[in-house]
């Protein structure tokens, strides 16, 4: 186990539970091709990012818990507007725990793609020079 990733849980999921195995049948090869681009990547000096996104999150403003009598829910007033939603769009580099992240109120391609052109254009400008190899100068 790689003390660096984030481990599996030790229990089973109810998902993974129903086939009696710990990995789902057929999954096994993907998992793997997972890790070792985690491992492997970094040890090259390739970059691994993870690209997600969250949401939608109300953006309503909450005091806290409604502890409203039995039968009498809580109710919000006919002025009631509802401020729309956000939604989260985050990088992880797993070998170091960095988070980049930028909240929107909609992630369409047309959002994310620029965005996320930025953030590994910057990531990569902050790579070290790459060191030239055999294979890579006898190719010049």
């Amino acid at each position: 186990m790689h003390s660096h990733l984030v481990s599996d849980r030790t229990g089973r999921t109810s998902s993974q539970d129903r086939s009696g195995d710990r990995d789902r049948p057929g999954c096994r090869a993907e998992k793997k091709l997972i890790e070792d681009a985690y491992t492997l990547g970094e040890s090259l000096g390739l970059p691994v990012w993870c690209a997600d996104q969250a949401g939608p999150f109300s953006t309503m403003p909450h005091e806290g818990a409604s502890w409203e009598p039995e039968g009498e829910p809580a109710r919000l007033l006919h002025e009631y507007v509802r401020n729309g939603t956000a939604k989260v769009m985050t990088l992880f580099h797993p070998a170091t725990g960095a988070v980049r992240l930028e909240g929107v109120a909609s992630c369409p391609n047309s959002v994310l793609h620029p965005w996320l052109q930025h953030e590994l254009s910057e990531i990569l400008a902050n790579q070290p020079e790459a060191v030239p190899t055999k294979a890579s100068s006898r190719r010049a």
